[in-house]
């Protein structure tokens, strides 16, 4: 959780070490970036639905700075070139592990690669 009136985030320290390095990324991103924004992420309310798509947006876009951060572009197109990675059946797993984050958080990243392109 990142809290700005501290400036401060806040990780359960039980999380696996990889999925704090990904909040902490994630926080860094609001801190960046949100945090001379006034919104309220937990208007519940249906008629909040502009609200609630700025709020979409923030969080995409603090998620694409977390993936870019912990996933640079430059060692990702080097380890997606070697040929173990073009001859595996699933290589997410081991390109996990080395930029230490999750298999799921890895999977966004290549989608993120897809999308935009680098």
């Amino acid at each position: 959780m990142y809290v700005k009136e501290f400036n401060a985030i806040i990780i359960d320290p039980q999380l696996h070490p990889y999925k704090k390095r990904h909040l902490i990324a994630h926080g860094l991103a609001h801190h960046l970036f949100h945090r001379k924004m006034k919104v309220n992420y937990f208007l519940e309310n249906k008629e909040f639905s502009f609200h609630r798509k700025i709020v979409e947006d923030i969080e995409r876009e603090a998620e694409v700075f977390a993936a870019y951060l912990l996933i640079p572009e430059d060692k990702l197109k080097e380890m997606l070139d070697q040929e173990w990675v073009k001859e595996s059946y699933d290589p997410v797993p081991i390109l996990a592990e080395e930029f230490m984050v999750s298999p799921h958080f890895m999977r966004k990243r290549l989608k993120f690669l897809e999308i935009y392109g680098r």
